[in-house]
């Protein structure tokens, strides 16, 4: 019994180290996967630079993704740092050509992390992201090779609870994510002239991911000492 206690007594101590706090720099990596219910596909055409068509396709989409991001503890309830997400989309075979197109994306942005709950095992984070990304996306077919990428605003709302065991942890992520590609252009000119093309959607995610945990306070304080 005694070696029970003992152990116990060693993990609540070990625990008492995983709170976050002022100064502290968290790295983490995770994986995930998003699902936009409803994805638009605005195409105008133009003729003479004048718009004589414009209609709107509405469809699904979905990704895996890979994130990474680094932040910085202000106070011990909010940091703030970057995050990089590259996503591969789902996509279909064409049924005319029999090829499979590639759809990837980038995502960078700075997220905004509060921290309603912060306790020396668990925290909740609570976290607004604003941002940029660019598509690309590839018929990959020989014959023509067309290849339409775009630019624009990315927006993400995290709820993560997240635990922690002294410097090492895992999260659990649930998210509502907003893109925005205006005006996205082609390698064909002759496309360009014609076509404009628009494409927004709104979605929901899931990440699972670890984080690593840099304490600058119990370095300052080391050095201080030497």
């Amino acid at each position: 019994m005694k070696k029970y206690f003992l152990h116990i007594a060693f993990l609540c101590f070990a625990f008492t180290l995983g709170q976050i706090k002022q100064g502290d720099i968290i790295l983490h990596a995770g994986r995930g996967l998003e699902y936009f219910r409803e994805v638009s596909f605005n195409y105008k055409f133009k003729l003479n630079n004048q718009v004589v068509l414009d209609t709107t396709v509405k469809d699904d989409a979905g990704n895996f993704h890979w994130v990474f991001g680094a932040d910085y503890a202000i106070m011990k309830w909010f940091s703030c740092g970057l995050r990089l997400k590259t996503n591969q989309y789902v996509t279909e075979k064409d049924k005319k050509t029999g090829l499979t197109p590639s759809a990837n994306s980038l995502d960078i942005s700075i997220p905004l992390n509060f921290r309603p709950v912060n306790t020396k095992i668990f925290y909740l984070l609570l976290a607004p992201e604003f941002g940029f990304t660019s598509l690309e996306y590839k018929t990959n077919n020989p014959n023509d090779n067309l290849v339409l990428t775009g630019k624009g605003g990315y927006f993400i709302f995290n709820i993560q609870p997240s635990f922690i065991f002294k410097n090492f942890g895992f999260y659990l992520s649930l998210f509502r994510s907003g893109v925005n590609y205006k005006n996205m252009e082609s390698n064909n000119q002759n496309f360009n002239n014609f076509i404009i093309t628009n494409w927004s959607g709104s979605g929901v995610g899931l990440q699972l991911g670890i984080h690593r945990r840099l304490s600058t306070k119990k370095q300052n304080e080391n050095k201080k000492e030497g």
